[in-house]
């Protein structure tokens, strides 16, 4: 017997969506629809101390990964060929920030363009590669990230 319908879908609906979203941090860009440009800016919370996530979009695969030990947070993030993103590094102290071990107020990563430091995050652009992040963090002084949608909440199945 085969059932002619589709059993691909999200399993816990916008939660789901959540984790890739907020903790992942993977999110397109509502200015360029179509993951041709997007952004990552996980947020880090509670006791959870790792991410590891992809998103296989049109352009390529997508990789946000992230480890909390010790006050230093460590970022692994993967930029499709033929795309741009927005890096937003969870940190109290935008001077801490590194990728690949160079400091990025002194000496980036040619083609790293630092944007700006606003509400708990150093935000850069980058173009496409892999990029390895670290930042000093205290999540008590970091804006909370929302909490996922109830369960019997619309959209919330």
């Amino acid at each position: 017997w085969r059932d002619p319908h589709s059993r691909n879908h999200i399993m816990f609906g916008s939660v789901s969506a959540w984790f890739y979203q907020t903790l992942a941090g993977i999110q397109p860009d509502p200015a360029h629809p179509g993951f041709k440009r997007f952004i990552v800016a996980p947020h880090p919370t509670g006791n959870l101390t790792w991410v590891d996530a992809s998103f296989d979009s049109i352009h390529g695969r997508i990789v946000s990964n992230w480890r909390l030990r010790d006050g230093i947070l460590t970022m692994h993030v993967e930029v499709p060929p033929n795309t741009r993103a927005t890096i937003r590094i969870p940190t109290n102290d935008p001077d801490s920030v590194t990728e690949s071990n160079r400091p990025t107020s002194s000496a980036p990563t040619p083609g790293l363009i630092f944007r700006s430091y606003s509400n708990g995050a150093a935000e850069y652009e980058v173009g496409s590669g892999s990029y390895d992040w670290s930042a000093r963090i205290s999540l008590s002084k970091l804006p909370k990230p929302e909490a996922p949608p109830a369960a019997n909440s619309p959209g919330g199945r």
